[in-house]
């Protein structure tokens, strides 16, 4: 009886530990998400990261992987996550972000969508390792979490890089988000989220007449999402960390890149912290045209858009 008793005691001991190490450490969701796919059942042999260029451009988010690859990893491990941490997901993997005019996340973008107040950041597991890039911007409700937070805005993030010593990527991505607020609201006066999704798909390829005298006249959302992108607070610095420390996990994100494919093949841009530098990718889209408004109001787009700045983090 004794010894019965003792080996309940010691399996409930190590079923307390295991639990405990899922909930307290990261690593412990390092399994990536299962290959299925809504679009095809069998996998293509995987060869991008094979090309030593490709592997070089995606290490440094030169090459994004697709939107449709990066929510699929989203969707997959916010499951697995909420499964290990059943109602306490929401309390230990979620941030509202209350008031971004006076938050320590406000990055230099200090003019755009005013009724924009609020933004949500999620924590996830083993982001950068699984999709090659740092966080990634939700603005119209593709991601199943994000009806959880009644149509804000949502930024997805590694959950091992929300404590920055600047909070760049935060920043970097508070920026982006107000810039397409301000590109919906203030230009398209399009209100539902859910016509903006459908404006941006069917602009990816081809520029917008509502665009002419804006800092986006001839360009289509795909050269948009770069040209904020390089606005946007600089998170340049802290991929030149990253990029000697992380180990990608390139077995998956091989398979992903022959589901989905990348960022230039696919229907929505993929709105992620990439260092895009205004000295380089971005300068050429800000000299294609002045920023001028787009209402006779005597204010230019994105006007109080201070001077480039050196942003050192480490």
């Amino acid at each position: 009886m004794f010894y019965k008793n003792r080996n309940n005691i010691f399996t409930k001991s190590a079923a307390v530990t295991l639990v405990s190490l899922l909930i307290a450490n990261d690593i412990a969701w390092a399994q990536p998400a299962s290959f299925t796919s809504p679009k095809q059942s069998t996998l293509a042999v995987p060869t991008e990261l094979l090309d030593p260029e490709f592997r070089e451009k995606f290490a440094v988010s030169r090459s994004l992987l697709s939107s449709e690859g990066v929510r699929h990893y989203i969707n997959e491990q916010i499951e697995r996550e909420k499964l290990i941490l059943k109602d306490r997901w929401k309390i230990r993997r979620t941030e509202v972000i209350d008031d971004i005019a006076t938050s320590k996340v406000r990055g230099r973008i200090v003019s755009g969508a005013n009724s924009l107040k609020s933004a949500a950041l999620v924590r996830v597991a083993r982001f950068l390792n699984s999709t090659g890039q740092v966080a990634f911007v939700d603005l119209t409700g593709q991601i199943n979490i994000s009806e959880e937070f009644g149509g804000l805005p949502v930024v997805y993030i590694d959950s091992m890089l929300c404590n920055t010593p600047d909070n760049c990527i935060q920043r970097h991505e508070i920026d982006e988000i107000l810039q397409w607020e301000d590109l919906r609201i203030n230009v398209l006066h399009i209100a539902d989220k859910k016509e903006m999704a459908k404006w941006v798909s069917s602009h990816i390829n081809s520029p917008d007449d509502q665009l002419k005298g804006t800092s986006c006249e001839g360009l289509n959302t795909r050269q948009i999402a770069k040209l904020f992108c390089g606005y946007s607070y600089p998170v340049r610095d802290i991929y030149k960390k990253l990029n000697a420390t992380t180990e990608f996990d390139n077995e998956y994100i091989n398979t992903m890149l022959q589901l989905y494919g990348v960022d230039e093949t696919s229907s929505s841009p993929n709105i992620a912290a990439s260092p895009t530098d205004m000295t380089n990718d971005g300068r050429g889209i800000l000299k294609k045209t002045r920023l001028r408004s787009s209402h006779q109001t005597g204010k230019n787009l994105f006007s109080n858009f201070p001077a480039r700045r050196s942003n050192k983090i480490f």
